[in-house]
């Protein structure tokens, strides 16, 4: 008995899945979704300078305006960047773990 008949769709939903896959990593990408290799280098080397400038402003304080203090030298997306630029591209935009990174001990916020 031959079973030709089902290889075909199996196929076809074989394909079709990685299509989806493909176009959702590429959607991810493009829509700031997964920071690129440059961009995690540049947000790294920013954190060296930017989170003791976080601890020196309020000890990690999540308020609007001591998240949104400039990182000199630090630029994301063609803009001066900020702490909050920095958490985004490091811990995708946990505020939490990025506090937690950069200053131990600190809860809440």
């Amino acid at each position: 008995m031959s079973k030709k008949g089902i290889s075909l769709p199996i196929e076809v939903i074989v394909i079709l899945a990685i299509a989806v896959f493909v176009l959702v990593m590429i959607f991810a990408f493009f829509g700031g979704g997964i920071a690129s290799p440059f961009e995690t280098t540049a947000a790294q080397n920013a954190w060296n300078s930017g989170c003791p400038l976080w601890q020196g402003l309020t000890y990690c304080k999540t308020d609007t305006t001591t998240m949104a203090t400039k990182v000199p030298g630090y630029t994301y997306r063609g803009n001066p960047g900020s702490i909050n630029d920095i958490c985004t591209v490091l811990y995708q935009g946990s505020i939490d773990r990025c506090m937690q990174a950069c200053c131990p001990g600190t809860t809440g916020r």
